[in-house]
């Protein structure tokens, strides 16, 4: 899913099934972070953590992501040096 596939040229609107793949994204590995994070598997969490900045590193996504560390507990797994 990370990975940006060319979409067919007869849509409709091609951008915006891209916007919502990547919104899809983002979304569900924030969420999936949070669950990992609030189970205290903070390693595996702070490196799905990496990945998803590394897919995108926008203050938009680091804003979501850090409300779903918020909520798991751990506010500084991004900010905590690598173990």
């Amino acid at each position: 899913m990370s990975q940006n596939r060319p979409v067919p040229q007869n849509l409709p609107d091609p951008e915006r099934l891209q916007k919502m793949n990547h919104d899809y994204v983002v979304k569900t590995t924030a969420k999936n972070i949070e669950v990992l994070a609030g189970a205290g598997d903070l390693t595996h969490a702070k490196a799905l953590a990496d990945r998803l900045l590394a897919y995108d590193g926008s203050d938009e996504t680091k804003t979501a992501l850090q409300q779903n560390l918020v909520r798991a507990g751990h506010p500084d797994l991004l900010t905590a040096p690598a173990k």
